[in-house]
C-alpha cells in the first residue's frame, strides 16, 4: 500500500497529475494484466478526510530496503543476473507497448511476497505512452518544457540537453 498526504497531492498539480494517470492509465491496466510477472498492480484506490490509499499486489519490499539490510550491502551475481534480467523483460514490454516509465529507480522496483521473489517494476504516476520513436525530448518533458522525469536516473544523452553539458553530472 501506498499511502499519500491528499493536502499535498491537491496542493501540486504535478503530483495530482500523477497520481490521476497512475490510477487511470489504460495502457497502464493493461500492461500489468499481461505482463503481471514485471509489473506491480494498482488493485484499489481509497481515499479518506487526509490520505489517498494506493492498494497494490503485495511485495516483500522495495530494492533500497532490500540493499540496506544485506549484509556488507554486497548482492550475489545470481541474484543480480536474475533481476536485471526480470526487469529488462519488464522495461522490454513497457517499450514493445510504447511506454516509458520515465522514474524507474531503486524505490520504485518492488520485491515480490511469492517465491522466487523477482522484482517488479511500481509507481506508474509518471510513465508516458509515446507516438513516435526517436523523440526522447517529448518523452522527458512537458509541454513547457519541464522536466517530466527523474532528473537522477534520467539518460545521460537528456540530461546533458537538460544541464547543457555531462560533466560533473556523472
Amino acid at each position: 500500500m501506498k499511502t499519500l498526504d491528499l493536502k499535498e497531492v491537491l496542493a501540486s498539480e504535478f503530483a495530482t497529475v500523477n497520481l490521476l494517470r497512475e490510477i487511470g492509465s489504460n495502457i497502464l491496466h493493461e500492461l500489468s494484466q499481461h505482463y503481471k510477472e514485471y509489473m506491480c498492480k494498482l488493485r484499489y484506490v481509497h481515499t479518506d478526510e487526509k490520505y489517498v490509499h494506493l492498494i497494490m499486489d503485495l511485495a516483500a519490499a522495495n530494492l533500497v530496503d532490500i540493499y540496506k539490510h544485506l549484509p556488507g550491502n554486497v548482492m550475489t551475481e545470481s541474484v543480480v543476473c536474475q533481476y536485471v534480467d526480470r526487469l529488462a523483460h519488464g522495461v522490454d514490454a513497457m517499450h514493445t507497448h510504447n511506454v516509458v516509465h520515465r522514474d524507474l529507480k531503486l524505490g520504485n522496483i518492488l520485491i515480490g511476497m511469492t517465491e522466487p521473489h523477482y522484482p517488479l517494476i511500481a509507481d506508474m504516476g509518471l510513465a508516458k505512452q509515446v507516438g513516435q520513436k526517436g523523440r526522447t525530448h517529448s518523452v522527458f518533458f512537458g509541454k513547457d518544457d519541464s522536466i517530466a522525469a527523474n532528473h537522477y536516473y534520467m539518460p545521460p544523452e537528456i540530461a546533458a540537453n537538460v544541464c547543457g553539458e555531462t560533466r560533473g553530472l556523472f
